[in-house]
């Protein structure tokens, strides 16, 4: 292949567990070459993810390319140091609290998401498990300052299929004015109402000039779906949710799931030309 390219997108995001990390939490040799081939097109590289800044800012660095993270489900937009925020978005206070005390009932682990730290009042194996997850562990909070600040989100961790399975007859949970999303198979989520990565990354491609049709997008899980409806291309992973195949403008093909993003440009680069 050849090293310089040219592409007609200018802005590409890209979620980071499933999509640009492999099964190993690392990038491989190949998903690194294929967005630097991006890159070097002229092309805007975005991280999107649910992840606390703090949680991807290590594996920004480590992609020189990248000037610009979504975090936080979309509560956040800004440069890699965090130096300039462009945008975020809280929870109430007291819905952020009706969100904990409902996990802790329902008995989830939760997980605060704070402006300034992950944080958890127990130590459980939720909460082990989400570190072993992250590549963090979230602070220890006693129960009455684990609220304290500006929060952007909670996490469910939950430890068996019947406890999602029980959500959908859950009256509290359904009346909590917020985006619920389920974004893996142990982990449910509480935003901001009206919140996603395809809010987020419209306030960036704004700050930018870019127009949504000249952004692909590229994920693996449900909560990729709204920056799929938003951009003028996707693309999902072989290896991803059914909802995220069925929505994408198309699939990467098959293969190993370490390398199933550089496929996946591979064949978007093939497409255009």
């Amino acid at each position: 292949m050849n090293n310089v390219i040219s592409c007609k997108y200018r802005l590409a995001a890209f979620d980071l567990d499933g999509t640009l990390l492999g099964p190993d939490a690392t990038i491989s040799t190949a998903n690194r070459a294929a967005v630097e081939r991006l890159h070097q097109a002229g092309v805007e590289i975005v991280l999107a993810s649910g992840r606390h800044h703090a949680s991807m800012v290590d594996i920004a660095k480590s992609v020189p390319c990248v000037r610009w993270v979504v975090s936080a489900q979309g509560g956040e937009v800004a440069d890699v140091d965090r130096r300039k925020r462009l945008y975020d978005a809280f929870l109430e206070p007291t819905l952020a609290a009706k969100a904990v005390a409902l996990g802790f009932k329902l008995g989830f682990s939760p997980i605060v998401y704070a402006d300034d730290d992950v944080r958890a009042s127990t130590e459980d194996d939720g909460v082990r498990y989400y570190a072993q997850l992250a590549g963090r562990i979230p602070t220890g909070y006693t129960p009455e300052a684990l609220l304290k600040g500006s929060i952007f989100k909670i996490v469910w961790i939950g430890h068996n299929p019947a406890q999602f399975e029980a959500l959908a007859t859950v009256p509290e949970l359904a009346a909590l004015t917020a985006t619920k999303v389920r974004t893996h198979q142990r982990i449910f989520e509480i935003v901001p109402p009206g919140v996603t990565k395809g809010t987020a990354l419209a306030v960036l491609a704004a700050h930018l000039g870019v127009d949504p049709r000249d952004a692909v997008v590229f994920g693996d899980g449900e909560n990729d779906l709204p920056m799929f409806d938003w951009a003028g291309t996707s693309v999902a992973m072989p290896h991803g949710w059914a909802a995220a195949r069925e929505r994408a403008t198309f699939v990467a093909p098959p293969g190993p799931p370490e390398t199933a993003l550089a496929r996946g440009i591979e064949q978007l680069l093939a497409k255009q030309s």
